[in-house]
């Protein structure tokens, strides 16, 4: 299986992302190592990226995580995914059972979270752009949304009890 955790940036992909892959005893990918060089130096400058910048990395993310879901079974990753169509794109590269799940929040609590940390080259300017990019799921797409008010670790054990009821069902 593969869990994919989306949402835009200082949402706490990353953080729930590791957790969530400790907890299942899996491999963590941070999406964020799979952007070139040109798409980094374009978010250092403050602009945003445009779906054609975007469609050459999500292809390397769902390589990734194919590959490491084949090899050993369940993997985590951590990817903004803002698009029901970047999704759908990441749901056809992955050959195994694909789950999302999103960590939402209002603008400003994002906000206040981007200003207290740093990232290596996103800057806090492109929120805007994130949110609007962002597609929330519609009622048709299999998305876990939650709340990201939570801690991480709680964040992380409602994602796993989701995870397992789904994999119950199956």
């Amino acid at each position: 299986m593969a869990v994919i955790v989306i949402g835009v940036s200082g949402c706490g992909k990353s953080t729930v992302g590791a957790l969530l892959a400790e907890r299942l005893g899996c491999r963590f990918l941070e999406g964020d190592m799979f952007h070139d060089a040109a798409a980094i130096e374009k978010m250092r400058r403050g602009d945003p990226l445009t779906d054609e910048d975007r469609w050459p990395w999500l292809d390397r993310i769902g390589e990734a995580v194919a590959s490491a879901a084949a090899s050993e079974g369940t993997i985590v990753v951590a990817c903004s995914a803002l698009r029901r169509a970047y999704r759908d794109r990441m749901r056809a590269a992955i050959p195994v059972r694909t789950h999302f799940v999103l960590l939402d929040n209002s603008r400003e609590e994002i906000l206040r979270r981007l200003a207290a940390r740093t990232h290596e080259f996103m800057p806090a300017s492109l929120l805007d752009s994130q949110f609007a990019t962002l597609e929330r799921p519609s009622a048709d797409e299999p998305v876990l949304v939650l709340l990201s008010n939570a801690s991480p670790e709680a964040l992380c054990r409602m994602a796993v009890e989701r995870l397992t009821s789904l994999q119950v069902r199956a």
